[in-house]
């Protein structure tokens, strides 16, 4: 009952946060589904621009003006505002079951074996922590964009105007470096967090699996693998017994189909990683054509367009249905053929919402030179993303 699943003793924090972020989500849900109050920020942009350009002052109408500036900051504020509670929601979440339930002692899984698809193991504590890392990760970017948002429309949408009042190309770019090298910052606190490889899930499980069929071709030629054991007893030597070692019954299918879901997941973490973090915040600090005032300022309001508003609430549920639907299932409430086929649907909505939120507004060379550079020097994500920042910015 919805009782025991969010006011039950045991645990009670995580489920009160759970309940808490349900909340969010189903709000922003509705929100994003009936933006009542959502407004064409490029049209505003534009009429700005055009009234600052204007040299005559009655082309203006300073009351709309007045009003498109009411509504745009009015958006803004709420945008701003939802942000920072549905990621702190969501990190409370996986905080609190970490801290909650005895996970760190108790849970441990075989080697490359993740909790969250596989039937057998369990999500560990360390899984946990790893998420909470990448949900203040996504916080903090979220933050970011509406800083530069902030920055960048606050004098009436002229975005690209900073050098002409007088500051040199330098200043531009020592300014803007900055607020890369802050939203890039919490990546050196990386090693405090655990590291699960998706790769390992599958290699590891191959290995095994190797192994198994060794087993089973040898008893295909006749042969068992046998084992004596003399068991002393009383002095005595009981008679010798024989274990004969038969392979584990397993489903090829279910394993085929969970470690291609872990391949798609490492490719879809590759393109989070350096497209929707490291190659956005790049591109929104130097968006092309920012030296010669030609940025286009209706891109910059990132966080305040529609598309962007169903990707963040796309990438708070991932986060936190992972694990939810892994645990129903150990419960026995969902079955582990139907939480695959939602972790399939789940990823698919993800990534069509991350491709139409980011798509046009991320410079590709940035995103590139990110990954390359993340092969060849590896976790160095800082000083990756303040090379590739320095590159960009004068190209």
């Amino acid at each position: 009952s919805s009782h025991n699943l969010f006011l039950a003793a045991r645990g009670r924090s995580h489920r009160l946060a759970g309940a808490a972020h349900l909340c969010c989500l189903l709000a922003g849900a509705v929100w994003v589904i009936h933006p009542n109050n959502e407004i064409h920020i490029t049209t505003i942009i534009r009429n700005d621009e055009n009234n600052y350009n204007s040299n005559d002052a009655d082309d203006a109408d300073d009351n709309t003006t007045n009003t498109h500036h009411d509504e745009y900051h009015y958006w803004s504020q709420k945008c701003f505002a939802y942000d920072i509670l549905l990621g702190t929601l969501g990190i409370l979440v996986t905080l609190t079951a970490a801290s909650d339930f005895p996970h760190r002692h108790i849970v441990t899984n075989q080697k490359g074996e993740s909790g969250t698809l596989s039937r057998k193991a369990i999500v560990t504590h360390g899984e946990m922590m790893e998420h909470a890392f990448y949900q203040i990760l996504n916080l903090w970017q979220a933050l970011y964009l509406h800083f530069v948002t902030w920055l960048v429309l606050g004098d009436g949408g002229r975005g690209g105007a900073e050098e002409e009042e007088g500051e040199g190309k330098m200043v531009v770019i020592g300014r803007r470096m900055a607020l890369l090298w802050v939203v890039t910052l919490p990546w050196a606190a990386r090693g405090f967090f655990p590291v699960n490889s998706f790769s390992a899930n599958w290699t590891k499980q191959q290995q095994r699996d190797d192994g198994n069929n060794e087993v089973v071709e040898d008893n295909k030629r006749g042969y068992q693998i046998m084992g004596t054991t003399k068991i002393r007893e009383k002095g005595s030597i009981s008679a010798t017994t024989t274990k004969t070692r038969t392979p584990p019954i397993t489903n090829t299918r279910t394993k085929t189909s969970i470690n291609g879901m872990y391949q798609i997941k490492k490719w879809q973490y590759i393109f989070y990683k350096h497209v929707i973090l490291h190659g956005l915040n790049i591109s929104m600090a130097f968006p092309i054509g920012i030296h010669d005032n030609a940025a286009t300022n209706d891109d910059v309001a990132l966080p305040l367009t529609h598309h962007w508003r169903v990707f963040w609430l796309a990438l708070n549920t991932s986060y936190v249905m992972e694990f939810f639907l892994q645990s129903i299932v150990k419960r026995g409430i969902l079955r582990q053929r139907h939480m695959m086929i939602l972790n399939g649907l789940l990823m698919a909505s993800s990534s069509v919402a991350a491709f139409r939120a980011v798509m046009g507004r991320v410079r590709m060379e940035a995103a590139l030179l990110s990954l390359l550079l993340n092969f060849v020097n590896r976790h160095h994500d800082i000083l990756n993303t303040m090379v590739v920042g320095c590159i960009v910015a004068n190209v």
